[in-house]
C-alpha cells in the first residue's frame, strides 16, 4: 500500500477530511446557537405572534454575571418587549410603515427609537459613577485645561436660532477625562442634558448650537431622576430624542428632498 494509506481504500487524508467536515459543522451550529441567546423566539411582524422554538438551535440560558454585586443576567430568557407602539400601520401587510399617533421624538419610534437598558448609572472598576457633573469633581482635580475656554455660561441655540437656554456645567468621563454632555438650563423646564455629539461650540460668539432640535424642543428633552447623576436608560433616551429630531424635529425633514 502507498504511504498514508491505512487500508486499500482509507488513507490518512481522507480521515484528515472527513475530520475537518465534522469540526466545520459542530462550528456552525455552535456559532448559530450563540446568535440566537438574545432577540429569540421571533415574532411576527403583523399580529405579535410568537414563532415556534427552534429547539436544534436554541442554547440552553447561560448565566452572565454582572460586577459590583449588581446580580446575574440569563439568556435566554423569553422575554417580550411589551412597550405600547404609538404609532399606526399605513398598510395591514408585514414590513408596512407606521405613523406616529403622539410625540414619536418622546415615544421612541424610528430614528427616535431607543432601547431599555438598567435604570443605573455606568461604573467604573472602582464601582463609582463614570459620568459625572464637573461641579462633583473639582475637589478631586479636575477642571478645565488652562489652554481650553470653558463653555459654561454659553447660551444655546436650535436648529430655528431660538435660545433654548445657557450652559451650566460639563459632565465628563472620570476615566477618559473626555466631555460627554453639556447641562443646559432651560427656562420654565430646569436642567437638560446636551450630548457633546450634538453641539456645536463657537468660541468666537460664543454660543453653542444645536441642529438636531429646535429651541423650543429642548424643553421636552428627558430629564434626569438624580439630578447628579445619568443612569444608563436616561443616556438611552437622551441620546434617541436629539437623534430623531434630524428627522421629527420639523415636518419637512420626512419628506423626500426633491
Amino acid at each position: 500500500m502507498p504511504t498514508g494509506a491505512i487500508t486499500e481504500y482509507i488513507d490518512v487524508a481522507q480521515i484528515t477530511l472527513y475530520v475537518f467536515w465534522l469540526f466545520f459543522f459542530g462550528l456552525i451550529l455552535y456559532l448559530r446557537r450563540e446568535d440566537s441567546r438574545e432577540g429569540y423566539p421571533l415574532e411576527a411582524d403583523v399580529g405579535g405572534r410568537v414563532r415556534a422554538k427552534n429547539i436544534f438551535f436554541l442554547p440552553k440560558p447561560k448565566e452572565f454575571i454582572r460586577p459590583h454585586n449588581q446580580g446575574s443576567l440569563f439568556a435566554p430568557n423569553d422575554e417580550r418587549d411589551t412597550r405600547e407602539v404609538k404609532a399606526t400601520r399605513m398598510a395591514p401587510w408585514p414590513g408596512a410603515a407606521y405613523v406616529p399617533t403622539g410625540d414619536p421624538m418622546v415615544d421612541g419610534l424610528g430614528p427616535a427609537a431607543w432601547a431599555e437598558r438598567p435604570k443605573q448609572p455606568d461604573l467604573d472598576l472602582h464601582g463609582k459613577n463614570l459620568i459625572v457633573p464637573l461641579r462633583n469633581a473639582e475637589n478631586e482635580g479636575f477642571s478645565i485645561a488652562a489652554a481650553s475656554r470653558d463653555p459654561r455660561g454659553f447660551e444655546v441655540l436650535g436648529m430655528d436660532d431660538v435660545v433654548a437656554g445657557r450652559v451650566t456645567d460639563i459632565w465628563f468621563t472620570k476615566a477618559e477625562k473626555d466631555v460627554r454632555y453639556l447641562e443646559v438650563d432651560v427656562s420654565g423646564k430646569g436642567s437638560v442634558l446636551l450630548p457633546i455629539g450634538f453641539a456645536r461650540v463657537d468660541m468666537d460668539k460664543p454660543q453653542v448650537t444645536v441642529r438636531a432640535i429646535k429651541g423650543e424642543q429642548f424643553a421636552r428633552v428627558p430629564t434626569l431622576a438624580k439630578g447628579d447623576e445619568v443612569t444608563l436608560d436616561e443616556e438611552e433616551r437622551i441620546q434617541a430624542f436629539y437623534g430623531g429630531g434630524y428627522f421629527y424635529a420639523d415636518p419637512k425633514r420626512a419628506e423626500p428632498l426633491v
